[in-house]
């Protein structure tokens, strides 16, 4: 975690915004910066939990995972995300 943290200066300088969601076992905030906006999504929880983020703003964006720096398909439940 450390040496993604210093691999981008968004995670400690971007603007910070947390998001709602109804499970409140899920902490959900985006980071972003001049050039990325990075989302953040944690299990509070032991057990597996669901959850959803109303993500339309970044419609037509694709989300790179950051630990294994790849980027992930589209939702099969969102094609248009």
């Amino acid at each position: 975690m450390l040496a993604l943290r210093k691999r981008y200066d968004v995670f400690g300088r971007g603007d910070l915004e947390f998001l709602h969601p109804e499970n409140r076992r899920v902490l959900a905030y985006l980071r972003s910066d001049e050039e990325r906006s990075v989302l953040i999504v944690a299990n509070l929880s032991r057990f597996a939990q669901y959850v959803e983020l109303d993500l339309s703003r970044f419609r037509g964006s694709a989300p790179v995972e950051l630990f294994a720096r790849r980027t992930s398909r589209r939702s099969a439940t969102c094609p248009t995300c």
